[in-house]
This record gives C-alpha cells, sequence and structure tokens, in this order.
C-alpha cells in the first residue's frame, strides 16, 4: 500500500479543483495502483478494515477507479462532503481483494 501527504503549495479555485484533483489521483494510477482517493487522514484503516464504513465512514473525500470512475461531492469552495458509505463499499470492491489483506 502506498500513502502520500501532499501538501498544496496553492489552493486550487473552484473551477480548477475538480481537475486538478482528478489528475493527481490519475497519477498514482498511472504510476501502478489498483485505486487512488482522497481521504482524511485521521480515519485510515489497514487492511482487512479498509474502506468498511465501520472504520472509515466519513473519511472518504473523493475515489478514483481503474475504470475512470470518480467520485467527489465538493469543490474547494464548499463546505467538505464525505462519499457515502454505498460509494465508499463500491469503491472498496475495484481494490482486487487488497482491501482484505491482512
Amino acid at each position: 500500500m502506498v500513502i502520500w501527504d501532499v501538501r498544496l503549495p496553492q489552493w486550487p479555485s473552484a473551477q480548477d479543483w475538480h481537475t486538478s484533483l482528478r489528475y493527481t489521483l490519475q497519477r498514482l494510477l498511472d504510476g501502478g495502483c489498483v485505486v487512488s482517493w482522497l481521504g482524511d487522514g485521521f480515519l485510515f484503516n489497514d487492511p482487512p478494515e479498509l474502506l468498511l464504513p465501520e472504520h472509515m465512514s466519513g473519511g472518504v473525500l473523493a475515489t478514483l477507479t481503474s475504470t475512470g470512475e470518480y467520485t467527489c461531492h465538493f469543490n474547494s469552495d464548499t463546505p467538505v462532503v464525505e462519499i457515502s458509505d454505498e460509494e465508499m463499499l463500491a469503491f472498496r470492491g475495484h481494490t482486487r481483494g487488497l482491501a482484505d489483506v491482512e
């Protein structure tokens, strides 16, 4: 599992937010990651609890799958909105079982 903390030199405008975020998540996939997401590090859990709502609900803010499915419900100028538990479980399904590894 690869975890990156990325500090932004400048916060993107609302217009550039989704473009910048999706581009960053895509670079992780291009580097060989199976899935990529933006999360609240305080609610991160290792497998097998990774991406399970009972452990990470409210901790995933944006996701991108290798098939291009992007989920993010907020912009840089609006309050943070996490993905739903249902969306998190669907995203977990794209991990090809890696989230289940102990």
